[in-house]
This record gives C-alpha cells, sequence and structure tokens, in this order.
C-alpha cells in the first residue's frame, strides 16, 4: 500500500503531509505559478499520487508566493502554436482528455475531497484548474478571469464543462466572452467561491482536518455518488445513491460511528484500503437496461431483507465489535488488521 511522504515534483509542486491531509503546492513563485510543460505534468502526478494512498483523506490545493497561478506562461503559449503543439492537444492522452484539459479534471478524479485556497491572481488555465476541485476558498482581493479570448483563443482547461455545473449558463458565456477581471467577492456571489477568508490556505486547511474526522469510506463514496450521478438519467442516479448505500450500511464506518455515540467518544475511524467498485450505473450500456422499478434487498441467502433483519445484523456486528474495544483501543496501528480479521 503506498503511503505519501514530502516531497517536490520537478520543482514545480510540493507535497506535504499533515495528518490525513495532502498539501499541494504550487512553487513557482517568481513567475505567479505560470503554468508550463513541468508544471502540468507536475499537478497531473501530484493528484495521481495523493489518489493512490488510501490513507489520505483530504487535499488542499494552493499556491506558493503572490498569486494561486496567473495563467499559462506565454512561452509555453507559443510553443502550442506549432504543429506539435497542436497534435498534443488534439492527443487525447489522459482517456477523454488531453495534458492541459488533465491538470484540471485530475482533481475531480481524486477520490477524497479537494479543496482549493485562491490568492492573488488565478487567471486562465490559473482559473481552471480550482474548478476541478471540490470546494474553493478565496481572499475577497483574489483576481480571477476566463481572459482566453484576449488572446485570440477559447478556455480549453475544461473550464467550459465544469463551470456548467457551478454557475447559470448566461453567466459563463459572459465571463468567457468579456474576459473581464472579477474579485473574489463577486466569484463568491456568482458561485465560482464557495467561501471568502482572510486566510484561504489556513481556512482550507481547518476545513480539510474536520473532513478527514469524518468516516473515509463514507467520504469517498458520497464523492464518487456526487461525480457519477452528473451524467446519468434519474433513474440510474436513484439506483446508484441505493446500490452505495448498501455497501456502506452495516460497514466499519458506520459501525464506528454507533459505537463512539453510544460511549459518548470521539469516532476513530480506520483508513479505507479496499476501493469500492466501480459503479454499474455508469456504463453506458447498462443504462439502457436499467428500469425504474422499485427493487427488493435481499440478504445473503436471497430472501428478502426486512427493515428488522437489517437492524439485526446491524447490531449483531456491534456486538463483536465491542468485544473487541479494549484491545483496539490499546493497538491503534492495528486497527486495519483487526477490521479484517472480524470480517
Amino acid at each position: 500500500m503506498p503511503v505519501l511522504e514530502d516531497h517536490m515534483i520537478d520543482d514545480r509542486v510540493s507535497i506535504a503531509r499533515l495528518g490525513a491531509v495532502a498539501d499541494i503546492r504550487l512553487r513557482r513563485p517568481a513567475k505567479m505559478n505560470a503554468l508550463d510543460g513541468p508544471m502540468f505534468d507536475a499537478l497531473i502526478a501530484a493528484a495521481e499520487s495523493v489518489a493512490a494512498d488510501p490513507t489520505i483523506r483530504a487535499v488542499v490545493l494552493s499556491g506558493e508566493g503572490k498569486a494561486f497561478c496567473a495563467g499559462i506562461d506565454l512561452e509555453s503559449l507559443q510553443g502550442l502554436m506549432s504543429d506539435e503543439g497542436k497534435r498534443a492537444m488534439q492527443s487525447r492522452s489522459h482517456g477523454f482528455a488531453n495534458r492541459y484539459q488533465q491538470a484540471a479534471l485530475a482533481w475531480r478524479e481524486v477520490p477524497v475531497p479537494v479543496i482549493a485556497a485562491l490568492h492573488g491572481v488565478a487567471f486562465g488555465g490559473g482559473l481552471q484548474i480550482p474548478l476541478g476541485a471540490d470546494i474553493r476558498i478565496s481572499a475577497p482581493d483574489t483576481k480571477f478571469s476566463l481572459m482566453e479570448v484576449r488572446w485570440g483563443i477559447v478556455p480549453d482547461m475544461a473550464g467550459t464543462i465544469l463551470l456548467r455545473s457551478i454557475v447559470r449558463e448566461d453567466v459563463l458565456r459572459e465571463l468567457i466572452y468579456t474576459a473581464r477581471v472579477f474579485t473574489g467577492t463577486e466569484a463568491a456571489l456568482i458561485g465560482i467561491v464557495t467561501q471568502l477568508a482572510s486566510d484561504p490556505h489556513a481556512a482550507a486547511l481547518e476545513l480539510a482536518q474536520s473532513i478527514a474526522k469524518q468516516g473515509p469510506r463514507a467520504v469517498r463514496a458520497a464523492k464518487q455518488l456526487l461525480n457519477e450521478t452528473q451524467a446519468v438519467s434519474p433513474q440510474a442516479a436513484l439506483l446508484l445513491e441505493s446500490e452505495v448505500q448498501i455497501q456502506l450500511l452495516a460497514g466499519p464506518d458506520q459501525i464506528e460511528a454507533l459505537s463512539a455515540h453510544a460511549e459518548q467518544r470521539v469516532p476513530c475511524y480506520t483508513d479505507q484500503v479496499d476501493r469500492l467498485p466501480e459503479c454499474r450505473a455508469t456504463d453506458a450500456k447498462l443504462r439502457h437496461q436499467i428500469s425504474f422499478r422499485p427493487q427488493k434487498h435481499t440478504g445473503v441467502s436471497g430472501e428478502r431483507q426486512t427493515p428488522q433483519r437489517l437492524g439485526d445484523a446491524l447490531r449483531k456486528r456491534s456486538v463483536l465489535w465491542a468485544r473487541h474495544r479494549p484491545l483496539w483501543r490499546h493497538h491503534y496501528h492495528d486497527c486495519k488488521s483487526l477490521d479484517r480479521d472480524k470480517r
């Protein structure tokens, strides 16, 4: 199981571990963290690093120096005008996305919540990257702009699809057509920014630590559910909601939450080792096969699982968990192996 350690990626992005939180920072302050080839690659590599570690429970993404990100480096922009640059944009190097789009989409694909802390400026690509985050915290005076049309191009780092779930269509079009600069205060009013803070990085870390105290399996499942129900039918979304919930019922997170509540203590969750299986409702072929009808909930034996039987099973697992509580408290770091043995 890979465990994330503090390190730098190509002198562009740093990763520091603060408990269960990964603190990721763009580190090209002399250029206001402008985007170039190594920066794009480092951002993708950083996202992949935290995604691969099941002990990370939240991520904070921020920029070192006086700005989050000033957008693409002008030298890199000139490189994109070449035939080689155009081929790189046409290439689908990361599934449906190219390298530049993946620098933003990668944060949506990280299986835990990502919080972007924004200060100084976030222009062009520097605004599109944090759109992939789950939550954005900004200083009131941070300057934002989708200024691509000012340079004779369009937003091309997945901003057009990510912003559609964040702001109204007419607002999106006005911001792109005018390339105007707006502040963090306005960004909060129109929904691009989740909340304002005088110190966005500190506020983001505080929020990340709060999320990290919740059940990790439930938080990951919630992000998976929110991501995957955006592009499916209501019928498929409702079925997916039920399927994910069934996977969590009477699981380690719920047992620990109920035990902690009964014992009047703070929950101490084990980290998720086995990821939830891929949700079947995202398969295009399956979407046409899903019919919107009530499903019978059955147990292992195939008999109907009534609420009474489900409650009995949950209470039985609670008793087993409580029997191991003294040992579990004494050997905190053996929580995961104990959970596996129990199952």
